[in-house]
């Protein structure tokens, strides 16, 4: 029996802001157990794979270590154990590929399982508990091969063979699949899920949109029911207010990183060192493209700064990916003097050193960057706009100012402040129209207000609460027009602050802009998105993640790899 190795990559000890990466688990218990002899009191240890809580130490001074039942409040550590090394077999020797979570690993030993019709072992190592587990094929129907789906078989696995092993070749691999024949995974039944990935190379699971009459057969005769529509299945759950039956689904696709266009009509998923591009509104794979090295985070949608076309950006390391759809991928070397921002749909990269008032920055244009100077020493950059770029000045207690590449200042706006010793305490976003700041003054609540760009005046303002100036979020939406300032929405073209969110999750990240609104994850992983609207759509699970909103206000989730698209529920009739 094979058997695929998993590891973690690093461990992660975090306790009250601080994060030790520990050389091995030996290093995790002692420090945990010199704490607990520091306090004279037992520690506790949450062991977390993703968001994920896998299971709970309890350390006594002496030393001895006990697994609780149950999950405390609060930890006294936690352990992160993502992400994972991956190591396959295979018949050109093994294959290293990274994954983000130990379910996603399972998942796709699952999948390579099923595809190549035996039982795998899968060893976990390194982690705070050694396991072993057998993964079995799942239950798969059986179809004669087909010479033609063999050829393309052979065509796809010489392109990978070419990327992972020079030794395997094409035609090594067409005598392995004419000697097993390989089934066709029914994970629909709309249409069939073919395994189109290696193992160790990319798993990847898509299923059609379309009825081809072989599978309306397999439906009808899987479902007693021919009058009801056919569910697709999918480890996918839909959120509350979405049809429960998925519009399509792809198990298996990703390690859990994926992220939609600003648009929402695309989708990028990572696996290993592969990109695919799937179609938000058909779940087909537009591209795969093979990766240079190893991203180190999800990819990023993001606006050409211009608003001529949109892609992803993934960094790995100092190499910078950018896909569009019009140059496919383009890659960078970046400096490890300067760091990439984000803000609504545009990209920026600054010098670490002077990221708040920067002598010039770098706009993400297209494939490539351009340059753009700062009108002066103590300014800040906002947002690019039709008229230049906006920037932040201290100067007369608040200065909005547009200029060009150049740092040639075009126009300048003083703000006028909601009284007289009021004081800029934060600048929290701009558009062609209006800027949002949080003015501070003694004695008195924080106030958010907006002003007019051309003038300087206040339109509008909001009490924040004390002591929420400088440390509430503000993340401007993909669209750039409205901006979430804590749990209320400003909308920098209309220049009014909307109605305050209520009940949403008690977090210390950063929100994040997607398509549709905003991304918040509670302490417990669980995720929300805030629509532009002031509504809420909540992940069923803590291993679900939102990606996002579609054009047609169908939200993408990622279920431990497995990528789906949900449509909004009918509205119920009488």
């Amino acid at each position: 029996m094979r058997t695929i190795q998993l590891q973690p990559q690093k461990l992660s000890l975090r306790a009250a802001g601080t994060v030790l990466d520990a050389a091995g688990m030996n290093e995790v218990w002692s420090a945990t157990a010199q704490h607990a002899r520091a306090t004279g009191q037992p520690v506790t240890l949450s062991v977390l794979d993703g968001s994920t809580t896998l299971r709970t130490w309890s350390i006594a001074p002496h030393g001895e270590r006990t697994q609780l039942e149950r999950t405390p409040a609060a930890s006294t550590f936690t352990l992160h154990l993502a992400p994972w090394v991956m190591t396959v077999p295979s018949e050109a020797g093994p294959v290293e590929r990274e994954v983000s979570t130990l379910s996603v690993a399972r998942q796709q030993a699952e999948d390579a399982a099923t595809s190549q019709n035996h039982d795998f072992t899968v060893a976990v190592t390194g982690a705070d508990l050694d396991d072993v587990q057998v993964i079995s094929p799942r239950p798969v129907v059986m179809v004669e091969d087909d010479e033609d789906e063999l050829d393309s078989l052979e065509e796809l696995f010489a392109d990978e063979a070419d990327a992972q092993d020079p030794k395997a070749t094409a035609g090594a691999l067409s005598a392995f699949l004419r000697k097993h024949r390989k089934p066709l995974i029914i994970s629909s039944a709309a249409g069939a899920a073919l395994f189109i990935g290696l193992v160790g190379g990319g798993i990847l699971l898509a299923n059609s949109t379309t009825n081809p009459s072989e599978s309306a057969a397999a439906a009808a005769a899987q479902s007693p029911d021919t009058t009801s529509s056919p569910r697709i299945q999918t480890a996918a759950e839909a959120p509350a207010g979405f049809s429960v039956n998925a519009a399509w689904a792809a198990d298996g696709a990703t390690d859990q990183r994926s992220a939609l266009t600003p648009s929402g009509s695309v989708i990028g998923t990572v696996s290993g060192r592969v990109l695919n591009i799937i179609d938000a509104e058909t779940g087909e794979v537009r591209d795969t493209v093979h990766l240079p090295v190893k991203p180190d985070t999800a990819p990023v949608g993001f606006q050409d700064a211009r608003g001529s076309g949109e892609g992803l950006v993934m960094t790995g390391g100092t190499t910078l990916m950018i896909w569009t759809a019009g140059d496919g991928l383009t890659t960078h070397t970046t400096s490890e003097k300067e760091a990439l921002q984000v803000t609504g749909p545009t990209v920026i990269a600054v010098p670490k050193s002077t990221s708040t008032r920067p002598d010039a920055i770098r706009l993400l244009h297209g494939n490539d960057f351009e340059t753009w100077k700062s009108p002066g020493t103590d300014a800040s950059p906002i947002t690019p706009v039709d008229g230049g770029m906006l920037w932040a000045s201290s100067v007369d207690g608040g200065t909005l100012v547009t200029a060009d590449a150049e740092g040639k200042t075009k126009s300048s706006t003083r703000l006028v402040g909601p009284s007289p010793s009021a004081k800029i305490s934060r600048w929290l976003g701009a558009s062609e129209k209006f800027v949002a700041v949080t003015w501070s003054e003694t004695g008195r609540e924080p106030v958010l207000a907006l002003h007019a760009a051309d003038t300087g005046e206040v339109v509008d303002t909001t009490s924040m609460g004390s002591g929420t100036a400088t440390s509430t979020r503000a993340v401007l939406g993909l669209e750039k027009t409205v901006m979430l300032v804590g749990s209320t929405p400003v909308d920098l073209d209309t220049g009014r602050i909307g109605t305050r969110t209520e009940d949403l999750p008690s977090t210390t990240d950063a929100a994040k802009a997607v398509p549709g609104g905003w991304l918040l994850r509670a302490q417990d992983g669980t995720e929300t998105i805030v629509t532009s609207r002031g509504s809420t759509i909540i992940s069923p699970t803590s291993t679900e993640t939102l990606v996002g909103l579609t054009g047609e206000d169908s939200v993408v989730v990622d279920h431990r790899g497995a990528l789906a698209r949900f449509d909004p529920a009918p509205p119920e009739t009488p």
